[in-house]
């Protein structure tokens, strides 16, 4: 279902609604918006962005938020999708960006980046590995926050980006911790450890589950593993951040309902 402004419960869409995203990180942080509580989504609720760039190539981003609600709900974001991901069933939050993507128009020639946190990070790996999502869009890149991805192949030539922290736990709800996960030319993870941090505010997140999941303390990782000139890293958010931005950008809401039983 696409949503207009007051499906928002301040009246009115995200104010990066007609803009590009400017990194990487830019792009992760917007996800917090795709929360009932801190933006004030509705629930179940993922943003596909198209921008037209500099030269002219159309170019889509998809924002695809984590679980909502433990208990089996009125839609997919929800304990029993987690579950389903994990087992390699079938589930409704995959099948929801792709009904996305295909009601956004997205042409099989137009580059797609995926940005997922916790379940959106699972639910954004889950489809780049299947090969029939990868042969109808050319997927551009992939962005992962506090999600379990180890056991997941991706394609190669598509750059990925997972970012984890020991303290959030759910990362590593694959039995793989991050020193497991895939590492290849195109695929690499940051791992950093808040309780070892010199910022006050990371170690008192590291006490924390919910904070040190949130979004904030992945995109302050991604912050500091790119500051930190690592080349691994910025060659990977350069690949991916290549196609966030442009003259022109316009998004659209969806909120997915679970069908069936």
């Amino acid at each position: 279902m696409r949503l207009g402004p007051g499906d928002f419960a301040g009246g009115a869409l995200p104010a990066w609604s007609g803009r590009g995203a400017a990194s990487v990180q830019e792009a992760l942080a917007r996800i917090d918006d795709l929360y009932p509580g801190a933006g004030g989504a509705p629930e179940a609720t993922i943003a596909v962005q198209r921008v037209t760039g500099p030269d002219g190539v159309v170019s889509w981003t998809v924002l695809v938020p984590g679980t909502q609600s433990a208990l089996p709900a009125d839609h997919p974001w929800d304990g029993r999708t987690d579950l389903e991901l994990m087992a390699g069933e079938a589930d409704g939050a995959t099948a929801a960006i792709e009904r996305a993507l295909a009601d956004s128009g997205v042409g099989p020639d137009e580059p797609v980046t995926l940005v997922g946190h916790s379940l959106g990070g699972i639910a954004a790996t889950a489809l780049l590995s299947r090969a029939g999502f990868a042969e109808r869009y050319r997927v551009s890149g992939l962005v992962t926050a506090g999600a379990p991805t180890g056991l997941l192949a991706t394609p190669p030539g598509v750059p990925v980006l997972h970012l984890e922290t020991p303290e959030e736990l759910v990362s590593q709800t694959d039995g793989r911790s991050a020193a497991e996960n895939p590492r290849t030319r195109d695929r690499v993870t940051v791992v950093r450890s808040l309780r070892d941090s010199a910022a006050t505010s990371d170690r008192a997140a590291s006490g924390s589950l919910p904070q040190a999941h949130a979004v904030s303390t992945h995109v302050r990782t991604l912050d500091l593993a790119v500051a930190s000139g690592d080349p691994r890293v910025t060659g990977t958010t350069d690949r991916i951040g290549a196609r966030l931005d442009g003259p022109a950008a316009s998004t659209v809401f969806f909120r997915a309902e679970r069908t069936g039983s």
